[in-house]
C-alpha cells in the first residue's frame, strides 16, 4: 500500500504575521483591567484584614 503524503505549503512569514497593530483600544483596555484587578484585591485584603481583627478580637496594645 502506498503512504499518502499531505504537503502543508506554508505561506510567507510577511503572510503570517499580519496581525492588527497593538493600538490605543488595547492599551486602555489593559489600564483598565489592572485598574480593575487591583481595586478588587485591595478590597478583599481589606476585608480580611478587618474580619481578622474582628473574629479574633486582636486589640491593638496601648
Amino acid at each position: 500500500m502506498g503512504e499518502a503524503k499531505q504537503k502543508f505549503d506554508m505561506p510567507p512569514r510577511a503572510e503570517r504575521n499580519k496581525s492588527a497593530p497593538f493600538g490605543m483600544k488595547d492599551k486602555l483596555g489593559y489600564l483598565f483591567g489592572d485598574f480593575g484587578s487591583d481595586f478588587f484585591f485591595m478590597l478583599v485584603s481589606t476585608f480580611l484584614m478587618v474580619s481578622t481583627q474582628t473574629f479574633l478580637i486582636l486589640v491593638p496594645q496601648q
